[in-house]
Order: C-alpha cells, then structure tokens, then sequence
C-alpha cells in the first residue's frame, strides 16, 4: 500500500498517468509474436554482424554478468548453466520468492543474449559463455495488467543490480512518460544500460520513450532491423535518441520448456543482441570504460544508408568489428600480464608495427602455450606464425615481425594449470642478435635461448649453443670466420673472428627472414 501512494504521487507530479512500462505490441510496447513466417534467418544474421569470426576471438567468460530485467528466465537446457543460481533461485525484487516465466518473453532474450549452442535448432547465443542474472518483473502475480510494470520496480531492481555488481542490464521494455528517478538512477548505475526502443513506428526525438530517449551517456537504445538491412516497419528510430540497429525480425531462440523454441520480432529482440556484444566486449578486455566499450559498438557498425537520419551511428551492428576493436594493445617496451590463464582458455592481443620488432611471451611456468599470430583475428584466417611450448618451469615463446602492419596475437594455454605470463614487444631496428653455426656448414633453423639472443639448430635434431650466455644445447660448434667466403655474405653484420659468432645487423636480419642469407 506503501509502495502504491508513492506511485501515485509521482505520477502526480510527473505524468498524467501510471508510470507503466510494457513488453507488449499494444500502446508503447516493445516486442510482439510474428509467426506467419517459419524460415529461420538466424544464420543470415549471424554471418551479416560477423558472429562467428567473433567468436573467434572470445565466446565469452562467466566472470561477465547480464542482468535480464523482464518477465523471468526458464531452465532451458540451451540456458541452464548460464543462469545465476548464486541465491537459491533467480533474482527478482521485490518479488524475490518468484522465478520461472510464465509468459516467456524473457527466456527468449535471454537465450539471444546467451544461449549455449544447438546445432539442431540453428540457434546460439551472441556470448554463450555468461552469468544471466534474472530480475523478473513482467508477470501477472504483479496485479498489473499482463505484460506492463511500475517503473518504480525497475528503478528498485536497477539499484538491486549495482548492489549485485551485475556488468550490464538490458530492459526490452519501454513507456511513454519521463520520470526523474528513473534517469537518475540509471545514470548512477556503474554499467552499461542497453534498451529498446519501441514498437510505434515513430521518431521518439519528438515523441519519446524511455528509458530509451533518456541521455544518460551508459544507455545504449537499439532499433530493429531486418535481414536485408531495412529498419523494421513497426521500429522506432530518432536521429539523437536511437543509438544503433540491430537484428530484431523473426528472431528464433528459446522460450520456457527445456527444449522449446520459438520465433519473435521487435525491438526487444535487437536489444539483446546488442548486450551479448558488450558482454563479450567486457570479456576480450575488462579494463575498458563504459564509454569506451560504446564507442567500440557504434563507431564500427556497418553504415546502411536507409539508417544514416535514423539514429545516432547511422548503421547496423556488427559485432565482430566491435569486438575486434575491443581487443588489447601491446606497446612496445610493455610487458602486459595476464594471471590464471585456465586449460583451453585463450586471449588475443593487438599490435601495431611500424618497423622490425621482436614480440616475446614469457612464461611463469606451469602454462603449455601455444602462440598464434594473425594479420586478422577472423575464424577463416590462417596464422602467419605459430610457436608453442609442452614442458614446466620458465620460458619463452618469441616472434621476429619484419613487415609492417597490425597483426594479431592468440595465447592458448594446452596445459590443465593456471599460470601467469607476460607478453614483451620491442623495435629492433638497429639491434643485433647473437648466431651460431651447425656441423652442416648452413643456416637451417633457428630458435630462441633463454638468455634473450638467437642460436641456429640443425637439420635432424634440435641441438645447439647458446655462446652467448654460454648454454649448451647440443653439438654444434662456432663458425670459421677466417674463411674468406664470408666476407662478401654479409652486409652489416658484425663479425667476431676469434670466437665464432656472427652478430647480425638489421639488413642481414631482413635476409635471413626471407631465406636470402646464404653462406
């Protein structure tokens, strides 16, 4: 009763009526069933914002949460171990002793958002590893009318959240009247708010929805596109309050039922692909802002033309291209460390060359490592160098880049422990490294000592001698510089005739990178 004569005053004071937000495709509703068509366009949309050359570079981290305020979050098969259980059920205020969906609204973008994958229904989540918090507020045990809410729940649930440290939340929801306490509210929270933008098939500039038109700088506010890039028929738009589109039409995913799916349309639906893309964005690189994670989203939509007056980034998600830009730097003469990468687990790192560099991962121990070098970190790609590492104890992976460009980098630990390593980058132009010679009398392979400088191995064995630091790999001896021979091999090198060694300048790196070296 308490709860009612605050509302009312509020409505008192701030709109002409019950400050209700809805779901549904009635007055200013967000979401409704379209089933006059069957053709699953999943895949269509999945291959025009770039989802699995996303997944390439991340799938998500449990460690990342998504608060899905809406009607509940069913057990799906496709859902269940995603969903935060951490209180004996599904999060709800102030109807906490509710879980389930009953109307199955939200157990749909929820399995948009984080479904694991069905290959048998063609259906997956845009970040199908993540913590799904359920706050359930679109129900009938309310007593509001069926599919509506107060919006002084949500503003309670919102604050529920930020005690929760829960990532980002998205509301398929919206209403048609301004309340101050709500802007507030999610303005102070401390993630990233993502919402629809409603079902009237109008410019909410001037006739506004919220939270969607509010300018609280961590709203994100998504549209509805279809699979051929056309804006929705019934999608809101608006120049300065519609942040971008995304995939809403015939979306196919879960709904309640443990292996139940079914198809719906709207905005609600293009919201949730917009927060599985922040939460795979959290998960490449936890360290970004609220707003550097939006701007990594629309700055690098796919700019259709149709979108340009429509909203403020003028196109349509993409979500590989926002994770992509997601990814961390390596600066040069940093050493970037990451703790506990765990058995399977991997991270991508990008990095900008502008001459020869050396690139080094160092290793703690415990991790078997393979590095995977990429001129683009895209599922189709294939590496453009590869090194790896099966054994314990301190070591070290290394690449030597002679060309330039910016080129990606992939850290897989293949070991069942958590370690820690560290990655190292540095412009070597006008630097030496340090080379043996083997019983062959030929430059074959080389490889990197523990010391930080190059050996040569031989054709049939690994084996070699680090002179540099006095190491002893195997039975390969110093060169004879005193022949004559070497004298016209070399361009800048250095030669050290009284021990053998033979330190090359950057010229003679550049020849022995492409094979030119010939001695």
């Amino acid at each position: 009763m308490i709860k009612t004569i605050i509302v009312a005053t509020l409505s008192l004071l701030l709109c002409p009526s019950n400050l209700f937000l809805d779901i549904n495709d009635s007055g200013f509703g967000c979401s409704f069933d379209r089933n006059v068509n069957t053709v699953n366009h999943n895949y269509d949309y999945y291959n025009l914002i770039g989802l699995f050359d996303a997944h390439n570079i991340s799938d998500g981290k449990q460690s990342v949460s998504v608060g899905v305020i809406d009607t509940g979050i069913y057990s799906h098969n496709n859902l269940i171990c995603n969903i935060d259980n951490s209180n004996g059920n599904y999060k709800a205020p102030p109807y906490n002793t509710q879980f389930g969906d009953s109307i199955g609204h939200g157990t749909h973008v929820a399995g948009i958002i984080g479904s694991t994958n069905n290959s048998s229904q063609e259906t997956i989540g845009i970040c199908p590893n993540i913590n799904l918090v359920s706050y359930r507020q679109f129900f009938p045990e309310t007593g509001y009318p069926a599919g509506k809410y107060l919006d002084s729940d949500i503003i309670s649930t919102i604050s529920t959240a930020s005690s929760d440290n829960v990532d980002i939340l998205n509301l398929s929801g919206c209403g048609e009247y301004y309340n101050s306490y709500f802007y507030s509210t999610i303005n102070s929270y401390n993630g990233l708010f993502v919402c629809a933008a409603g079902n009237n098939s109008t410019n909410i500039d001037n006739n506004p929805r919220y939270p969607a038109a509010f300018t609280c700088s961590n709203i994100i506010s998504v549209g509805n596109s279809d699979w051929q890039d056309s804006i929705a028929s019934s999608s809101n738009y608006g120049y300065s309050s519609v942040d971008l589109f995304a995939p809403g039409e015939q979306i196919y995913s879960t709904i309640p039922g443990t292996s139940s799916y079914d198809y719906k349309s709207g905005t609600s639906m293009a919201t949730p692909f917009v927060t599985g893309t922040v939460a795979l964005i959290k998960s490449v690189n936890p360290s970004l802002t609220n707003a550097e994670i939006k701007s990594c989203i629309l700055d690098n939509v796919d700019l259709v033309s149709s979108m340009s007056n429509k909203c403020v980034s003028g196109g349509r998600l993409n979500v590989y291209k926002a994770v992509k830009a997601a990814i961390p730097e390596i600066n040069m003469g940093s050493n970037s460390s990451i703790q506990n990468l765990s058995y399977g687990e991997y991270q991508f790192y990008k990095i900008d060359v502008d001459d020869e560099m050396t690139l080094r991962i160092i290793s703690t121990g415990n991790l078997h490592l393979t590095g995977y070098l990429y001129s683009e970190p895209s599922a189709s790609a294939t590496p453009v160098a590869t090194s790896h590492y099966y054994g314990s104890g301190n070591f070290e992976l290394f690449y030597e880049i002679t060309d330039p460009g910016t080129y990606y980098l992939k850290v897989q630990n293949n070991n069942q422990y958590q370690g820690s390593y560290g990655i190292y980058a540095e412009q070597h132009s006008g630097h030496s490294y340090n080379l043996t010679y083997d019983y062959n009398n030929a430059f074959t392979h080389k490889s990197y000592c523990a010391c930080g400088e190059y050996i040569l191995q031989s054709h049939t064995f690994y084996a070699g001698v680090c002179v540099y630091c006095g190491g002893t790999l195997g039975g390969i001896v110093p060169l004879d510089l005193n022949n004559p021979i070497y004298e016209n091999v070399f361009t800048d090198s250095y030669i050290n005739k009284s021990n053998g060694i033979i330190i090359l300048g950057p010229e003679d790196f550049k020849k022995l990178q492409r094979g030119e070296l010939d001695v």
